[in-house]
């Protein structure tokens, strides 16, 4: 997984990760903070488990800006011709691992939404 993330933070660029997932963490954790607050422990995990994946891509991507290291950045990937014949050569996997990135980071999202509509009274579902 972390050759993915790896991936994904080069392709994508080192400071549109970083700044995207910073906001992530900014915006997730305080609904934690909220349902721990308020005893909703399975939403609090929730946000608990989405927070800690975030700053795991978090800080890899930002090791990597602080080396100074070089990604390609995804504008680059989408409008250079010759860019995105290397990436498709060098990464053949690519859209499967996006597939499944994106299903597994939008899975928490899902569990907390099911659980947030089980959690209004029955009236008003």
């Amino acid at each position: 997984m972390i050759k993915r993330i790896e991936d994904h933070n080069w392709l994508n660029g080192y400071l549109f990760v970083t700044i995207e997932f910073a906001l992530m963490v900014a915006v997730i954790a305080p609904f934690g903070v909220y349902w721990l607050g308020h005893q909703k422990w399975l939403l609090a995990a929730v946000a608990v488990g989405i927070v800690a994946n975030c700053l795991v891509v978090f800080g890899r991507s930002l090791r990597s800006l602080v080396r100074r290291e070089r990604g390609v950045g995804f504008w680059k990937v989408y409008t250079d011709p010759v860019t995105r014949q290397q990436v498709a050569a060098e990464h053949p996997n690519l859209s499967a691992d996006t597939a499944i990135l994106a299903i597994l980071c939008l899975l928490p999202f899902v569990l907390a939404a099911v659980s947030a509509l089980e959690s209004l009274p029955k009236g008003r579902r």
